[in-house]
Protein backbone atom coordinates (compact mmCIF):
# COMPACT_ATOMS: atom_id res chain seq x y z
CA UNK A 1 0.00 0.00 0.00
CA UNK A 2 0.89 3.75 -0.41
CA UNK A 3 1.41 5.93 2.67
CA UNK A 4 0.01 9.48 4.02
CA UNK A 5 -3.42 10.35 4.74
CA UNK A 6 -4.91 9.21 1.38
CA UNK A 7 -2.95 6.59 1.24
CA UNK A 8 -4.38 3.11 -0.84
CA UNK A 9 -4.08 -0.42 -1.86
CA UNK A 10 -1.88 -0.52 -4.74
CA UNK A 11 -1.80 -4.62 -4.86
CA UNK A 12 -4.07 -7.49 -3.01
CA UNK A 13 -4.74 -10.97 -3.29
CA UNK A 14 -7.97 -12.66 -3.23
CA UNK A 15 -7.68 -13.49 0.70
CA UNK A 16 -7.64 -10.20 1.06
CA UNK A 17 -10.57 -9.29 -0.77
CA UNK A 18 -12.33 -12.15 1.23
CA UNK A 19 -11.74 -10.48 4.10
CA UNK A 20 -12.58 -7.15 3.35
CA UNK A 21 -15.60 -8.40 1.89
CA UNK A 22 -15.06 -6.70 -1.23
CA UNK A 23 -16.33 -7.63 -5.14
CA UNK A 24 -13.35 -7.75 -6.60
CA UNK A 25 -9.23 -6.63 -6.60
CA UNK A 26 -10.39 -3.68 -8.32
CA UNK A 27 -12.83 -2.94 -5.81
CA UNK A 28 -10.57 -3.23 -2.94
CA UNK A 29 -7.66 -1.22 -4.40
CA UNK A 30 -10.36 1.77 -5.07
CA UNK A 31 -10.62 2.12 -1.56
CA UNK A 32 -7.94 4.09 0.64
CA UNK A 33 -6.19 2.50 3.46
CA UNK A 34 -8.25 4.15 5.87
CA UNK A 35 -11.20 2.56 4.46
CA UNK A 36 -10.22 -0.43 6.39
CA UNK A 37 -9.57 0.79 9.56
CA UNK A 38 -12.39 1.03 12.42
CA UNK A 39 -10.59 3.59 14.36
CA UNK A 40 -8.12 6.35 12.50
CA UNK A 41 -6.13 6.58 15.28
CA UNK A 42 -4.78 2.87 14.77
CA UNK A 43 -3.97 3.25 10.95
CA UNK A 44 -2.10 6.79 12.40
CA UNK A 45 -0.35 4.64 14.75
CA UNK A 46 0.38 1.46 12.69
CA UNK A 47 1.73 4.23 9.72
CA UNK A 48 4.16 6.09 12.75
CA UNK A 49 5.45 2.94 14.12
CA UNK A 50 6.44 1.64 10.18
CA UNK A 51 7.89 4.49 9.72
CA UNK A 52 10.10 4.60 12.98
CA UNK A 53 11.16 0.78 13.06
CA UNK A 54 10.64 -0.28 9.18
CA UNK A 55 8.87 -3.43 10.46
CA UNK A 56 5.74 -4.48 12.52
CA UNK A 57 5.34 -8.18 13.45
CA UNK A 58 1.90 -9.51 14.98
CA UNK A 59 0.20 -5.79 15.77
CA UNK A 60 -3.39 -6.06 16.81
CA UNK A 61 -5.30 -3.49 15.50
CA UNK A 62 -9.39 -3.59 14.86
CA UNK A 63 -9.96 -3.15 11.41
CA UNK A 64 -13.50 -3.23 9.19
CA UNK A 65 -14.58 -4.25 6.24
CA UNK A 66 -15.98 -2.50 3.13
CA UNK A 67 -19.43 -3.13 4.63
CA UNK A 68 -18.79 -1.77 8.00
CA UNK A 69 -18.30 -5.41 9.41
CA UNK A 70 -15.72 -4.69 12.60
CA UNK A 71 -13.39 -7.33 13.41
CA UNK A 72 -9.79 -7.91 14.58
CA UNK A 73 -6.75 -8.52 12.83
CA UNK A 74 -2.79 -9.21 13.37
CA UNK A 75 -0.67 -7.23 11.11
CA UNK A 76 3.09 -8.21 10.18
CA UNK A 77 4.56 -5.50 7.95
CA UNK A 78 7.50 -3.75 6.61
CA UNK A 79 7.95 -0.43 5.23
CA UNK A 80 9.96 -0.77 1.77
CA UNK A 81 11.10 1.93 -0.46
CA UNK A 82 10.58 1.29 -4.28
CA UNK A 83 12.81 1.75 -7.35
CA UNK A 84 11.17 5.72 -7.56
CA UNK A 85 12.20 6.30 -3.90
CA UNK A 86 8.11 6.18 -2.43
CA UNK A 87 7.88 4.57 0.67
CA UNK A 88 5.54 1.63 0.51
CA UNK A 89 3.80 -0.39 3.48
CA UNK A 90 4.25 -4.18 2.76
CA UNK A 91 2.28 -6.50 5.08
CA UNK A 92 0.15 -9.67 5.65
CA UNK A 93 -2.96 -9.56 8.06
CA UNK A 94 -4.81 -12.54 9.29
CA UNK A 95 -8.23 -12.62 11.28
CA UNK A 96 -8.30 -13.28 14.70
CA UNK A 97 -11.41 -12.58 15.91
CA UNK A 98 -12.26 -15.82 16.65
CA UNK A 99 -9.29 -16.12 18.92
CA UNK A 100 -9.72 -12.55 20.61
CA UNK A 101 -12.93 -13.84 21.27
CA UNK A 102 -11.89 -16.67 23.22
CA UNK A 103 -9.61 -14.84 25.14
CA UNK A 104 -12.84 -12.40 25.95
CA UNK A 105 -14.72 -15.67 26.93
CA UNK A 106 -11.92 -16.91 29.23
CA UNK A 107 -11.64 -13.57 31.26
CA UNK A 108 -15.09 -13.38 31.63
CA UNK A 109 -14.88 -16.90 32.70
CA UNK A 110 -12.43 -15.80 35.48
CA UNK A 111 -14.47 -12.85 36.47
CA UNK A 112 -17.78 -14.99 36.62
CA UNK A 113 -16.01 -17.57 38.57
CA UNK A 114 -14.97 -15.32 41.58
CA UNK A 115 -18.32 -13.55 41.34
CA UNK A 116 -20.01 -17.03 41.77
CA UNK A 117 -17.48 -17.99 45.04
CA UNK A 118 -18.93 -14.72 46.43
CA UNK A 119 -22.92 -16.02 46.52
CA UNK A 120 -24.09 -16.65 49.68
CA UNK A 121 -26.79 -18.93 48.68
CA UNK A 122 -27.91 -22.01 46.45
CA UNK A 123 -30.71 -20.11 44.78
CA UNK A 124 -27.47 -16.46 44.78
CA UNK A 125 -25.23 -19.07 42.67
CA UNK A 126 -27.91 -20.20 39.93
CA UNK A 127 -28.45 -15.87 39.27
CA UNK A 128 -25.26 -15.31 39.27
CA UNK A 129 -24.21 -18.24 36.80
CA UNK A 130 -27.42 -17.47 34.78
CA UNK A 131 -26.37 -13.12 34.48
CA UNK A 132 -22.23 -15.19 33.29
CA UNK A 133 -23.80 -17.14 30.73
CA UNK A 134 -25.58 -13.92 29.54
CA UNK A 135 -22.00 -12.26 29.16
CA UNK A 136 -19.64 -15.03 28.15
CA UNK A 137 -21.54 -16.70 25.91
CA UNK A 138 -24.09 -14.14 24.99
CA UNK A 139 -27.16 -16.80 25.01
CA UNK A 140 -29.79 -14.60 26.08
CA UNK A 141 -32.35 -17.68 26.99
CA UNK A 142 -30.29 -19.40 29.65
CA UNK A 143 -31.74 -20.75 33.01
CA UNK A 144 -30.36 -23.01 36.30
CA UNK A 145 -32.80 -25.45 38.11
CA UNK A 146 -31.88 -27.55 41.15
CA UNK A 147 -32.87 -30.27 42.29
CA UNK A 148 -35.47 -30.16 45.34
CA UNK A 149 -35.66 -33.59 47.39
CA UNK A 150 -39.04 -32.55 48.68
CA UNK A 151 -40.88 -31.76 45.41
CA UNK A 152 -38.22 -34.54 43.61
CA UNK A 153 -37.97 -32.14 40.92
CA UNK A 154 -35.73 -29.80 38.90
CA UNK A 155 -37.42 -26.53 39.99
CA UNK A 156 -36.02 -23.11 38.23
CA UNK A 157 -33.68 -21.53 41.01
CA UNK A 158 -32.50 -18.59 38.00
CA UNK A 159 -33.72 -17.68 34.30
CA UNK A 160 -32.83 -15.42 32.10
CA UNK A 161 -34.99 -12.31 31.04
CA UNK A 162 -35.01 -13.76 27.55
CA UNK A 163 -36.63 -17.21 28.64
CA UNK A 164 -39.24 -15.44 30.64
CA UNK A 165 -40.29 -13.73 28.10
CA UNK A 166 -40.41 -16.54 25.43
CA UNK A 167 -41.92 -18.94 28.37
CA UNK A 168 -43.20 -16.86 30.93
CA UNK A 169 -43.55 -18.73 34.10
CA UNK A 170 -40.69 -21.47 33.74
CA UNK A 171 -42.69 -24.85 35.03
CA UNK A 172 -40.60 -27.22 37.17
CA UNK A 173 -39.32 -30.13 35.49
CA UNK A 174 -39.60 -34.14 36.49
CA UNK A 175 -39.47 -35.59 33.20
CA UNK A 176 -38.45 -34.87 29.99
CA UNK A 177 -35.17 -34.49 28.26
CA UNK A 178 -34.30 -31.73 31.23
CA UNK A 179 -34.88 -34.29 33.68
CA UNK A 180 -32.67 -37.15 31.54
CA UNK A 181 -30.14 -34.59 31.53
CA UNK A 182 -30.03 -34.63 35.34
CA UNK A 183 -30.29 -38.17 35.55
CA UNK A 184 -27.37 -39.34 33.34
CA UNK A 185 -25.18 -36.86 34.01
CA UNK A 186 -24.47 -35.99 30.36
CA UNK A 187 -24.39 -33.38 28.52
CA UNK A 188 -26.94 -32.90 25.46
CA UNK A 189 -27.03 -31.00 22.58
CA UNK A 190 -29.79 -30.52 20.44
CA UNK A 191 -29.39 -28.55 17.33
CA UNK A 192 -33.31 -28.35 16.62
CA UNK A 193 -35.10 -29.49 20.29
CA UNK A 194 -38.42 -29.40 18.68
CA UNK A 195 -37.83 -32.69 16.74
CA UNK A 196 -36.15 -34.59 19.79
CA UNK A 197 -37.05 -37.88 20.99
CA UNK A 198 -39.26 -37.15 24.84
CA UNK A 199 -39.49 -33.23 24.02
CA UNK A 200 -42.51 -32.30 26.24
CA UNK A 201 -43.53 -29.28 23.96
CA UNK A 202 -43.10 -30.08 20.20
CA UNK A 203 -44.42 -26.38 20.02
CA UNK A 204 -41.57 -24.67 22.02
CA UNK A 205 -40.37 -21.82 21.10
CA UNK A 206 -36.92 -22.49 21.59
CA UNK A 207 -34.61 -24.24 18.98
CA UNK A 208 -31.50 -25.19 19.62
CA UNK A 209 -30.87 -26.05 23.59
CA UNK A 210 -27.60 -27.23 25.10
CA UNK A 211 -28.34 -29.02 28.36
CA UNK A 212 -25.39 -29.01 30.78
CA UNK A 213 -26.14 -31.21 34.25
CA UNK A 214 -24.20 -29.79 37.68
CA UNK A 215 -23.53 -32.98 38.98
CA UNK A 216 -26.46 -33.77 41.92
CA UNK A 217 -27.38 -30.16 42.74
CA UNK A 218 -29.02 -29.86 39.27
CA UNK A 219 -28.80 -28.84 35.40
CA UNK A 220 -28.13 -25.67 33.74
CA UNK A 221 -30.07 -25.01 29.92
CA UNK A 222 -28.94 -23.05 27.05
CA UNK A 223 -31.47 -22.30 24.70
CA UNK A 224 -31.93 -20.41 21.34
CA UNK A 225 -34.84 -19.54 19.01
CA UNK A 226 -32.28 -19.94 16.16
CA UNK A 227 -31.81 -23.86 15.02
CA UNK A 228 -28.21 -25.09 15.26
CA UNK A 229 -27.08 -22.06 17.45
CA UNK A 230 -24.40 -23.96 19.18
CA UNK A 231 -20.96 -24.90 18.27
CA UNK A 232 -18.08 -26.93 19.78
CA UNK A 233 -16.50 -23.65 21.33
CA UNK A 234 -19.94 -22.60 22.96
CA UNK A 235 -20.26 -26.10 24.34
CA UNK A 236 -16.81 -26.21 25.62
CA UNK A 237 -17.28 -22.64 27.32
CA UNK A 238 -20.67 -23.59 29.11
CA UNK A 239 -19.04 -26.89 30.20
CA UNK A 240 -16.48 -24.61 32.00
CA UNK A 241 -19.06 -22.54 33.28
CA UNK A 242 -21.34 -25.32 34.32
CA UNK A 243 -17.97 -27.12 36.38
CA UNK A 244 -17.95 -23.75 38.23
CA UNK A 245 -20.87 -23.20 39.12
CA UNK A 246 -21.75 -27.03 40.39
CA UNK A 247 -17.91 -26.40 42.48
CA UNK A 248 -19.11 -23.57 44.07
CA UNK A 249 -22.83 -25.69 45.15
CA UNK A 250 -21.04 -28.21 46.14
CA UNK A 251 -18.80 -26.45 48.48
CA UNK A 252 -21.89 -24.84 50.01
CA UNK A 253 -23.55 -27.81 50.08
CA UNK A 254 -20.44 -29.14 52.20
CA UNK A 255 -20.44 -25.78 54.39
CA UNK A 256 -24.18 -26.32 55.37
CA UNK A 257 -23.82 -29.97 56.54
CA UNK A 258 -20.54 -28.21 58.53
CA UNK A 259 -23.01 -25.97 60.21
CA UNK A 260 -25.76 -28.67 60.44
CA UNK A 261 -23.39 -30.84 62.22
CA UNK A 262 -22.32 -28.28 64.70
CA UNK A 263 -25.90 -27.34 65.32
CA UNK A 264 -26.44 -31.07 66.06
CA UNK A 265 -23.32 -31.71 68.14
CA UNK A 266 -24.75 -27.73 70.41
CA UNK A 267 -28.16 -29.12 70.31
CA UNK A 268 -26.92 -32.33 71.83
CA UNK A 269 -24.75 -30.72 74.55
CA UNK A 270 -27.21 -28.70 75.44
CA UNK A 271 -29.72 -31.71 76.10
CA UNK A 272 -26.24 -33.94 77.94
CA UNK A 273 -25.50 -30.96 80.83
CA UNK A 274 -29.37 -29.69 81.35
CA UNK A 275 -31.34 -33.36 81.44
CA UNK A 276 -32.99 -34.13 84.61
CA UNK A 277 -31.84 -37.72 83.88
CA UNK A 278 -28.60 -39.26 84.92
CA UNK A 279 -26.77 -39.17 81.64
CA UNK A 280 -23.26 -41.06 81.36
CA UNK A 281 -20.28 -41.26 78.13
CA UNK A 282 -18.34 -44.41 78.03
CA UNK A 283 -15.40 -44.58 75.72
CA UNK A 284 -14.64 -48.32 74.13
CA UNK A 285 -11.43 -49.37 73.97
CA UNK A 286 -10.21 -52.79 72.81
CA UNK A 287 -9.92 -54.15 75.81
CA UNK A 288 -11.66 -52.06 78.46
CA UNK A 289 -14.42 -49.60 78.85
CA UNK A 290 -13.72 -45.66 80.41
CA UNK A 291 -15.95 -44.13 81.86
CA UNK A 292 -15.57 -40.45 80.14
CA UNK A 293 -18.28 -38.18 81.62
CA UNK A 294 -21.28 -37.90 83.45
CA UNK A 295 -23.72 -34.82 83.54
CA UNK A 296 -24.51 -33.39 86.16
CA UNK A 297 -28.12 -34.64 87.18
CA UNK A 298 -25.76 -38.33 87.14
CA UNK A 299 -22.93 -36.15 89.30
CA UNK A 300 -25.78 -35.18 91.86
CA UNK A 301 -27.40 -39.03 92.03
CA UNK A 302 -23.98 -40.83 92.35
CA UNK A 303 -21.76 -38.66 93.77
CA UNK A 304 -19.03 -39.42 91.05
CA UNK A 305 -16.91 -36.39 90.34
CA UNK A 306 -17.39 -35.33 86.79
CA UNK A 307 -13.26 -34.36 86.61
CA UNK A 308 -12.14 -37.29 88.51
CA UNK A 309 -12.84 -40.43 86.22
Amino acid sequence: STTGDDAGFTAVNSAAVEMFDADSKADLEDHTIGDAYAEDDDRKRVSELLRERGRLEGKEVRLETLSDEPFWASMTASAETNDEGELRFIGIIEDITERKERERQLKQLHDATQDLVGAESPAEVAQRASAAADEVLKVKANGVHLYDEDADALVPAAASDRTRELLGEVPAIDDGIAWETYQRGETQLYDDIRTAEGVLNEETAMRSELLVPLGEYGVFLFSSTTVGAFDEEDVRVAKILARNTEAVLAEQAKEQQLREHTRDLLHAETLFENAQDAFFVIAVGTESYRLERVNPAHEALTGLDRQSH
